[in-house]
């Protein structure tokens, strides 16, 4: 908690609504002699974030840190280093250019073709 300036009041109330929202699951260990503690697992759904916290940290060394910095992913058998980026399930690595965006399921109503988008195309876009 002193790395990040926060209080304990703060901390409790994080892991609370990360444990309500089934990111993190809480669960009692007791050392010998000692009162029962808590200590918190990513559950399934928290792994999934991973990418997400990792895809910030790339973007954060390239951009706002000096030297890469401070922490790297890499690959714990080959010490290569881990890049996130776009994959389909068979492994393929898809650029932006050959990104698309279209309604999934539900979100697709009956009236709408299912129109795809290219992500040059969405708002904010730099050229």
């Amino acid at each position: 908690m002193r790395r990040t300036h926060s209080t304990d009041a703060i901390v409790s109330s994080r892991l609370k609504r990360l444990t309500e929202l089934g990111v993190l699951a809480k669960q009692p260990y007791r050392e010998p002699g000692e009162r029962t503690r808590y200590e918190y697992h990513l559950t399934d759904r928290g792994k999934e974030l991973l990418p997400v916290v990792f895809g910030l940290m790339q973007w954060g060394n390239a951009h706002l840190q000096p030297d890469d910095g401070p922490f790297q992913l890499s690959d714990r058998a080959t010490g290569e280093p881990v890049v996130i980026t776009a994959v389909t399930p068979s492994g393929k690595v898809v650029e932006l250019d050959d990104l698309v965006v279209s309604a999934n399921g539900d979100w697709a109503s009956a009236s709408c073709e299912r129109a795809a988008v290219d992500v040059d195309d969405l708002p904010g876009q730099m050229a």
